[in-house]
């Protein structure tokens, strides 16, 4: 039952001057639709969405892409295109997991991790990375299997935990993969972290063709989670995601019907496909 899942990112205004800026960085990208309130494109062959918004979110690093290279010189022409504007939060240089691999903020305020290494035939060159840190910390392979109830297919493809020696508790993950349907998320629990909860700036979006599937979708991550406006709602472990119909951007796009869609989402906090 698993259908596209895709991360979007909430822009103050500018959600189409980045995502240019994003496609002329990665190559097999393009844009995808643009209209008043969302932007969609493509990077190194996924897709993403940029939402038009007011900067009522707080940038937080605690959701990051993880851009996966197999060459130090393109980790470096990305890190250095993506710092200009931007911020350090751990420098490039060489590290017991990567001979090059750095973590920035760009001039946006999205959190990459820029990584040098082989890469493995299921290795996408960006995935979303999430940090299970604070009170979520400890929460990274409860979270797995969260994830992988209600996502089918889904696939583990690693668990590394801490070792004793590195002080930690040895059921907290050091670093995982894992699969929902195609797409690829990797997880870890940070006891030393920039920012220590998820935030709306960076959620994941699942399309859906039925008010069947919208149903079964919110139903299950809003058990133990929050409820929000539009679609929105956070998880169990306060990640943010928005459970929307497919027909939304078809709907959104129509100039005769758009304005009336809109009236109609802003009342609605699980979306009723028939009421749009």
């Amino acid at each position: 039952m698993t259908h596209d899942i895709f991360p979007s990112i909430w822009m103050k205004g500018n959600s189409s001057e980045a995502a240019h800026f994003y496609c002329a960085a990665f190559s097999d990208s393009s844009i995808i639709a643009q209209n008043p309130f969302v932007t969609t494109f493509k990077l190194a062959g996924q897709p993403f969405m940029a939402l038009n918004g007011a900067p009522e979110f707080g940038i937080k690093a605690a959701t990051s892409f993880f851009v996966w290279y197999e060459t130090e010189e393109d980790t470096k022409n990305l890190w250095d295109l993506f710092l200009v504007g931007g911020e350090i939060l751990m420098p490039i240089g060489s590290y017991p997991w990567s001979n090059q691999y750095g973590w920035l903020r760009d001039k946006f305020g999205v959190s990459w991790q820029i990584y040098t290494g082989k890469k493995q035939e299921h290795n996408p060159t960006i995935c979303t990375s999430l940090q299970f840190a604070g009170i979520n910390c400890g929460k990274a392979e409860a979270a797995i299997t969260y994830y992988a109830q209600l996502f089918q297919p889904s696939k583990v493809e690693g668990i590394l935990h801490y070792s004793q020696e590195e002080g930690f508790p040895t059921n907290w993950v050091k670093h995982a993969q894992f699969q929902l349907g195609s797409y690829t998320i990797m997880v870890m629990d940070s006891p030393d972290t920039h920012e220590t909860a998820f935030s709306d700036f960076v959620s994941l979006v699942v399309t859906c063709d039925t008010q069947e599937e919208i149903d079964h979708y919110w139903n299950y991550l809003t058990k133990d989670g929050q409820p929000g406006r539009c679609g929105w709602l956070k998880d169990a472990f306060g990640h943010s995601w928005q459970i929307v119909p497919s027909i939304l951007g078809k709907l959104m796009s129509d100039p005769e019907k758009s304005a009336v869609v809109v009236q109609n989402m802003m009342k609605m906090n699980k979306f009723i496909i028939a009421d749009l």
